[in-house]
């Protein structure tokens, strides 16, 4: 009984394992074939560096334009004309 319910419950440990051992396998070889790749072409490795700037917040924001406000997104904004074809 011991046995067979260890059986059964192995498979829910190995495959997490498992999974996480392939994880870093392939960060290891994506991160081995960039380092190799900048040493080839005599460029730095910045695979691994913290990155310089964070994006600006305003870049996530929307603001209200006074040219595009409550135009449908098929009209054009200048003569208000729909630029989508018929539907046949």
């Amino acid at each position: 009984m011991l046995i067979i319910l260890a059986d059964q419950i192995g498979a829910f440990v190995a495959a997490p394992f498992g999974g996480l051992l392939w994880a870093f396998a392939a960060f290891a070889a994506r991160i081995s074939f960039q380092y190799i790749w900048a040493k080839a072409k005599g460029l730095p490795f910045t695979s691994l560096d913290k990155p310089y700037t964070t994006p600006d917040p305003s870049l996530y924001v929307t603001t209200a334009n006074s040219e595009t406000d409550g135009q449908d997104e098929h009209t054009r904004p200048n003569d208000g004309k729909s630029w989508r074809g018929t539907f046949y």
